[in-house]
């Protein structure tokens, strides 16, 4: 998403698509009872979405490394796909049910998250 198409889209695929992206989402949602989006992707490919617009609540799975907590990548993607599991298979419809998250050693942690970003 970051790539820079000197013809196409100078600004970057991101800031090219934003609008319709965006646009898009919001027709969605009006048609919907929650109006929030979880964010299961990479940091990239939300830059896409205007979150002025359209609420967002993103998903970081982080891990203590030698006494700090780190993103550690390949396991954040491992995680991310767990998470789309259990949200399916638990039918979820509300953000509140994601915070029962237990999986992979990951549990949600209340004391980093906030509204608009969960912490596991």
């Amino acid at each position: 998403m970051k790539t820079k198409l000197r013809n196409i889209a100078k600004e970057g695929l991101a800031n090219h698509w934003q609008k319709y992206i965006t646009d898009s989402l919001k027709k969605e949602l009006s048609h919907r009872k929650n109006k929030k989006i979880i964010n299961l992707a990479s940091n990239e490919y939300i830059e896409a979405v205007n979150t002025d617009e359209v609420r967002v609540i993103n998903l970081h799975f982080r891990e203590l490394r030698n006494n700090k907590i780190k993103n550690i990548a390949i396991n954040s993607k491992k995680a991310r796909g767990i998470m789309a599991s259990f949200i399916i298979e638990k039918q979820i419809t509300n953000e509140i049910e994601i915070q029962n998250f237990n999986k992979a050693k990951y549990l949600y942690n209340k004391n980093l998250s906030d509204d608009n970003n969960y912490y596991f």
